[in-house]
């Protein structure tokens, strides 16, 4: 399983042996059995988790000039990059995904992390220049974290490597803790461990004796033009081509992030992104194979018990109606029954030090991954950033329309769409006006409008300490969404979410380790990305038509039960039942901490204990089922696994 560590010792120097010894020991768990290779020299030492008999995973190459370079992650399309480099076919499948890339950075320097596609992290060092560098692919990328202080620099997969160093006490960092806690991941770089900050997809650090820097070498938003003024928000372009375009660019994206054929999966919901991944896998094995071969898919449904509310809880209809469209569909359908939230939680932050933010999923996302890994599936394809590319509802057309003046069509396109108790001015309200506001507003609306006090279990004192609010206020401030490229702009949030980039790539690699499987998001690939950022508006919302550009694309392709659904399905739609079930151990686990002054001075114990006291007999949907159905809904699984970490740093990480 893939992980690495390498530290380096300012001053000059040698890496004390202890010094590898605890690296080696850190790194073991993320193994699986797997051997840990280390080097020393000098003032650096570095140590990989061997992947052996795997051509993706960790690796390390030394370069002709004698520089060291750690591998972490897959290479997409590995042809493109062969051709570039003059290998033929027989010699691009001999070498490894570290040994292709290898040979990349050493042409190519810093612009192979371009030049190369897939999802990676990679370090190297040069002992002539005393110089360790780290680096990670654009847009999505393997974690690596780091330290950096006068006397040493250590990068690492996990902070447990870094902590492993010695010299850096276990920590909990309250912001980023309380940040978490009402949902608000502004913060790109912390960790939950002090001291120990993320190293982002598109950005390279570099140390040396004397510097320290960091800098981003891939910066969406300049790939995709968002400064000019549009004079328009229709196409300039046909609709066929963007529909031609779109599908291309699809299964050229998935085709970059699959496996072997036999090896690779998909983790489906009933929404269009998960089903356009698979269907076009599908087609893309068709293309190899004759007859096609089959792809095995992995669908959550509610555990027997389920009284059926919401009515979109069980999405195994579409699912059905889509393999009866696509017959070579294997479909499994998974009720993790009788698992509950904590399924694999206490080794989950174990391995990612981070409390997964959809905990209410996380039971059947780890139980999807184990029975994959049973049957030898080694890639687990989902479509988790389809919201943000293909299936985006582009809804903030309209606030492109009032930018540029263009009223008659704005009445138009709002008319169309659905609207609230103030009928046409509502769509008009919310897409277009607020989004054109700026600055104080847009701020205020960043966290009061999410109401964190009803779904969040922080305890209020510690929540005004940390200066929540004004914290994540800022940070919306810093990042408005305008009117003249409201889409684009949002799109761009979506696309770089804090979490996404950071604490949910730790969870990835956590259920990688455990299971065997690795998550892949090809609507989350480069290419792709910048494609569906450049189309115009109307690619995605016209006529009061949303998601248009993955209906238009995906039409022949997906039945009319998918194409057509107006919500997605809520794949933890049993939710009260699970933890019902539990209800007797979390009050056990409560009381507990409340003689704990760790735990009961960040959580709001009383009020989870008094929602305990009162849990409903039936599901709610809304407040006006249970005053805290928010709080049962998202607080009671996220405080539980907040307090477990809280738990776990005061024990010094045992």
């Amino acid at each position: 399983m893939p992980a690495l560590a390498a530290g380096f010792v300012r001053d000059g120097s040698a890496v004390p042996l202890e010094r590898v010894g605890t690296l080696v020991d850190a790194l073991r768990p993320f193994g699986r059995g797997a051997a840990v290779a280390t080097r020393r020299r000098g003032p650096s030492c570095w140590a990989w988790v061997e992947s052996a008999g795997q051509r993706s995973g960790a690796g390390q190459v030394r370069l002709d000039d004698g520089r060291i370079l750690l591998f972490h992650g897959f290479v997409g399309h590995r042809d493109e990059l062969a051709s570039l480099l003059g290998l033929t076919a027989r010699e691009a499948t001999a070498r490894s995904d570290s040994a292709l890339f290898g040979e990349a950075w050493a042409r190519y320097g810093e612009n192979a992390l371009v030049r190369a596609r897939g999802q990676f992290s990679v370090v190297v060092w040069d002992h002539s220049a005393s110089r360790l560098s780290a680096a990670c692919s654009p847009i999505s990328a393997p974690p690596l974290c780091f330290s950096v202080n006068r006397r040493r620099a250590i990068v690492a997969t996990a902070p447990a490597h870094i902590l492993a160093w010695g010299d850096l006490p276990r920590r909990i960092d309250d912001a980023k803790l309380a940040s978490s806690l009402i949902q608000d991941y502004g913060d790109t770089r912390s960790t939950y461990c002090e001291g120990v900050s993320w190293l982002c997809p598109g950005e390279v650090l570099e140390v040396t004796p004397g510097t320290r820097r960091l800098r981003r070498y891939y910066d969406l938003r300049e790939h995709v033009e968002l400064r000019g003024r549009p004079k328009t928000t229709r196409s300039s372009i046909s609709t066929p081509h963007c529909v031609e375009g779109t599908r291309a660019r699809l299964h050229d994206a998935v085709a970059g992030c699959m496996g072997a054929p036999g090896a690779t999966a998909v983790l489906m919901s009933g929404g269009l992104d998960s089903t356009s991944v698979a269907v076009a896998a599908l087609e893309l094995l068709a293309d190899d194979d004759k007859p096609p071969s089959r792809l095995t898919t992995f669908t959550a449904v509610p555990e027997s018990g389920w009284v059926g509310s919401p009515p979109d809880g069980d999405e195994s209809p579409r699912v059905r109606a889509l393999a009866a469209l696509h017959p070579a569909l294997d479909n499994r359908f998974v009720d993790s029954a009788g698992l509950g939230a904590d399924y694999f939680l206490e080794p989950t932050l174990t391995l990612a030090e981070v409390p997964p933010r959809n905990m209410g999923n996380m039971h059947w996302i780890h139980e999807c991954c184990r029975l994959a890994g049973a049957e030898g599936r080694r890639v687990m394809l989902e479509g988790g950033r389809g919201n943000a590319t293909l299936s985006h509802d582009g809804f903030l057309r309209l606030a492109t329309l009032l930018a540029t003046g263009r009223a008659t069509a704005l009445l138009r396109e709002a008319a169309a769409l659905p609207r609230g108790r103030a009928g046409i001015l509502s769509p008009i309200l919310h897409h277009a006006v607020l989004p054109m506001l700026r600055g104080w507003s847009r701020g205020r609306r960043g966290t009061w409008a999410h109401g964190w006090r009803n779904h969040s279990a922080v305890l209020p004192e510690f929540a005004r300490a940390m200066r929540v609010d004004e914290r994540a206020r800022e940070d919306h401030r810093r990042r408005p969404v305008r009117g003249l490229s409201a889409r684009r702009d949002t799109q761009l949030k979506m696309i770089s979410n804090p979490y996404m980039q950071t604490d949910h790539r730790a969870v990835q690699l956590a259920l990688q380790v455990l299971h065997g499987v690795e998550l892949r998001d090809p609507l989350g690939e480069r290419r792709f990305v910048e494609w569906c950022l450049k189309l115009p508006d109307d690619q995605y919302l016209d006529r009061g038509r949303s998601r248009l550009l993955a209906q238009r694309s995906m039409r022949g392709r997906l039945p009319a039960e998918v194409l057509e659904a107006r919500r997605r399905g809520v794949q933890s739609a049993d939710w009260h039942l699970r933890l019902t079930r539990a209800l007797p151990r979390i009050r056990d686990t409560l009381l507990e901490w409340r003689s704990d002054p760790a735990v009961a001075g960040r959580l709001d114990i009383a009020r989870l204990l008094r929602l305990v006291d009162t849990w409903p007999a039936r599901a709610p949907l809304s407040v006006r089922d249970h005053p805290e159905y928010m709080l049962a809904r998202v607080g009671v699984d996220r405080a539980l696994a907040t307090g477990k970490l809280i738990r776990r740093a005061e024990d010094g990480g045992a």
